[in-house]
């Protein structure tokens, strides 16, 4: 589909994204100690595809893989970095047999976890670029760079996927406040700085995502869209704050959509919204009610 990312932020409308991966298989039993979820696009397909299935039929219209921690970095910390391209692949052809021609899809990638990025940055370029070709070949619509947390990554990220694909870039950043009131990346990075780095390297969407769906989201918001106002913005927050149970992330928080009214997200140019961790496809369905019911009111809005 050429161009998919300009149909999305050019008219007017809100466009939904699904909800979580790794929570929703934390809680049909995935031990995170022992396994990643990417690798049950291997050992457990069905239920892979059965979540990403849920979404579509909650009314998902950009369905993300199973690819969130696919690159090699990662999956080394799991003896799976040598079926790299079999799990990209699987992570894509479970998303695309879900979706149909229903949904857009998504090819996720993540941080590689580096702490000293400058040390390994040839490294997290190779990773990034195996990670977007082998996406790219199995047939997703764009890439999306999801939870970035150090900004110089995610332009050695951005830059490798366009030198290795063709496909667009959305770039997602995580962001939290501090003492005096600003939002910074968990690597200590201000929105502005954040964002400037990825928009000089030629991302076509950038975003938030696992951030609580709090009180804070509003101003983060606005800072984002003021360091960006003529970039498209992606959404997707988490159901609440996570409670560590039993050592693992869990997400409480009952079915709700974002509080922030709509008009707001789209003169604040937000294109996309879905969920991130903690939400579940009963999310989903909720947010895609309601954003159709603002639609059939005949919301339509230019973007700010």
């Amino acid at each position: 589909m050429a161009d998919p990312l300009a149909r999305l932020s050019e008219d007017g409308r809100l466009h939904l994204a699904d909800g979580a991966w790794g929570s929703n298989f934390i809680a049909a039993g995935l031990d995170v100690a022992e396994d990643c979820s990417e690798g049950w696009n291997l050992s457990r397909p069905g239920e892979v595809q059965a979540l990403a299935e849920a979404f579509v039929v909650a009314g998902t219209e950009i369905l993300t893989t199973n690819t969130f921690g696919g690159n090699r970095v990662r999956l080394a910390a799991f003896g799976l970095e040598a079926r790299l391209r079999e799990i990209n692949q699987r992570g894509v052809f479970l998303a695309r047999a879900a979706a149909g021609t229903d949904a857009l899809l998504a090819g996720s990638l993540g941080p590689t976890g580096f702490k000293d990025i400058g040390a390994h940055a040839a490294e997290i370029g190779r990773a990034y670029g195996e990670q977007a070709s082998t996406l790219a070949d199995a047939g997703v619509d764009f890439l999306l760079l999801e939870t970035m947390t150090s900004p110089e990554e995610a332009r050695i990220a951005v830059d490798s996927l366009k030198k290795s694909t063709p496909l667009d870039v959305v770039c997602s950043f995580a962001f939290t406040r501090v003492t005096t009131g600003a939002f910074v990346t968990w690597s200590g990075a201000s929105i502005g700085e954040a964002v400037q780095m990825v928009r000089e390297s030629g991302v076509h969407m950038v975003g938030v995502n696992c951030v609580p769906a709090n009180e804070d989201l509003h101003k983060m918001l606005a800072s984002l869209h003021a360091a960006a106002p003529d970039v498209p913005l992606w959404l997707k927050p988490n159901a609440g704050s996570p409670h560590p149970q039993d050592g693992q992330p869990a997400y409480p928080s009952p079915v709700n959509g974002i509080s922030i009214p709509f008009d707001v997200l789209v003169d604040m140019n937000v294109a996309v919204i879905g969920g991130c961790c903690g939400t579940t496809p009963e999310h989903t369905k909720v947010l895609a009610d309601s954003v159709a019911a603002w639609h059939g009111m005949g919301k339509n809005l230019h973007r700010g």
